[in-house]
């Protein structure tokens, strides 16, 4: 039979196996039961149907013999879907498929659990810290630095004050003394002193 055949007529199993555990059966022995897959035999006289079971072991295997004994209730759903001559006889599997990627991803998990990473991580954040106290630090000693800096300049602006207020100084005394000087010099001079005579 072709493949594409063979593929349509699967998929239909599996539908049919999906809606009748879901909705058609009391049996409580059957739950928390997901069809993963069918494969059908080139002749479609067997099909496989590998389910997922949630539970222990001992409830899987519980829920696959109640699935067992609902097979003819199950193929009969299928017969009213299948327009064939005969119903494929069904087998049900654990899907080992899902318990492998189950326990791959507990393995992952303990195994980054314990993973050196995780310290590196932590070394790289401990580092990330000190530099960034180290920049603060650094950052604190520039603002002291141009703090001092300031002070200097005002002190040597002062300083520049001071001389310039000493320097209008002096030349206003000279300026003062000059003028005393002049004024002294305008006055009018004294007579020469003569002698008188039998002096």
């Amino acid at each position: 039979m072709k493949k594409h055949r063979m593929a349509r007529v699967s998929e239909m199993i599996r539908e049919v196996a999906s809606e009748t555990i879901l909705f058609k059966m009391s049996d409580p022995r059957v739950k928390r039961v997901t069809v993963m897959s069918v494969e059908v035999s080139p002749d479609l006289q067997h099909a496989r149907v590998k389910v997922s079971v949630m539970g222990t072991p001992a409830q899987q295997a519980t829920t696959l013999k109640g699935l067992q004994h609902a097979a003819g209730f199950i193929q009969a759903q299928m017969g009213d879907r299948m327009k064939s001559r005969f119903t494929p006889c069904l087998r049900f599997e654990l899907d080992q498929g899902v318990k492998q990627s189950v326990e791959i991803s507990r393995l992952i998990n303990e195994a980054l659990s314990k993973s050196p990473s995780m310290n590196v991580s932590s070394d790289i954040n401990d580092s990330s810290d000190i530099a960034e106290d180290n920049f603060l630090d650094n950052g604190e000693d520039d603002d002291d630095s141009d703090l001092e800096d300031l002070d200097n300049e005002q002190l040597g602006d002062e300083a520049a004050d001071d001389d310039e207020t000493d320097s209008e100084a002096s030349t206003a005394k000279a300026v003062q003394d000059n003028a005393v000087e002049e004024e002294d010099n305008n006055l009018p001079k004294p007579p020469p002193h003569k002698n008188l005579p039998g002096s």
